[in-house]
Formats: C-alpha cells, sequence, structure tokens
C-alpha cells in the first residue's frame, strides 16, 4: 500500500481519504467520502445512496462498515457483494445485520470471492464472498 493507506487515525477527515474515495467512474457514477460517510450516486438514476463509513481500525488500517439487512445475502451463492473498488482500497470489511456481525480481511475476500458480471465496470462491479470465508458473531446482546 502506498502512504496515503498509512494516514494516521487523527488525520482521518484531511485529504488522503477524499483522494481515495472520491472519483467518478468511466460510466459516470460518483463515488463520495463525507465526514465517514461513503456514498454510491448511479448516472442512470442520481440518487445518493449510503454504502458504508471508511474509518480507521485500531491497528491503523482501513475498515469498510456497512449494515445490512439479512435478506441481502446473494441466495444463489449465499454470499455476501462488496465493490470492487472499496474491497481494493480498504483492509478490513464489516457487515451488520439485525442479527449478526460479519467480519473479513480484504485480502481473504480477493482470493476466496468471485465476480459475477452483472456490471462489468465502475463501481457497480461487486466481488461475491460465500459467508463460510466470513468471520460470523451471532451474539450481539
Amino acid at each position: 500500500m502506498n502512504n496515503v493507506m498509512k494516514t494516521l487515525p487523527g488525520l482521518l477527515k484531511s485529504k488522503p481519504f477524499d483522494l481515495i474515495f472520491n472519483k467518478t467512474d468511466i460510466q459516470g457514477n460518483k463515488l463520495e467520502y463525507i465526514e465517514t460517510n461513503l456514498f454510491l450516486t448511479l448516472k442512470a438514476d442520481g440518487k445518493r445512496r449510503n454504502i458504508g463509513t471508511i474509518t480507521i481500525h485500531p491497528d491503523n488500517k482501513i475498515l469498510y462498515t456497512k449494515h445490512e439487512t439479512n435478506g441481502g445475502i446473494f441466495r444463489k451463492t449465499n454470499a455476501w457483494s462488496i465493490h470492487n473498488y472499496i474491497l481494493h482500497n480498504v483492509e478490513y470489511i464489516i457487515y451488520y445485520t439485525e442479527t449478526k456481525i460479519y467480519k473479513i480481511t480484504a485480502e481473504v475476500a480477493k482470493t476466496k470471492g468471485s465476480y459475477l458480471f452483472f456490471k462489468q465496470k465502475g463501481y457497480e462491479l461487486k466481488i461475491y464472498v460465500p459467508l463460510k470465508y466470513w468471520w460470523c458473531d451471532d451474539n450481539l446482546s
């Protein structure tokens, strides 16, 4: 990873994250980082969606966190999807549902996931990682 990825926690709201996560892809879809929140606006409908947060993990690595519903699991492969661009710019991923917390490293997701080509370019490209590769905590109480 380059020096931008080694940003100290105290610099979380500074330019480095803006440089990584404020982008427009070749299809005109826009990714925006605003005060730890990550938004995706698809050119097709112009609707801004909050797709998670970007923060610093306690070990100074970039963490992507997203709230999902249990129904968001892709049933054909029993997998969570991760935006390809996000996957390649973070080290850890956490998904929260109503009942569980799922965690995975980007390294494991890259090696165990597979691409299902619904969308082939830009920020809509996703990798699908089967649940069996995620660490799951189902004790939320």
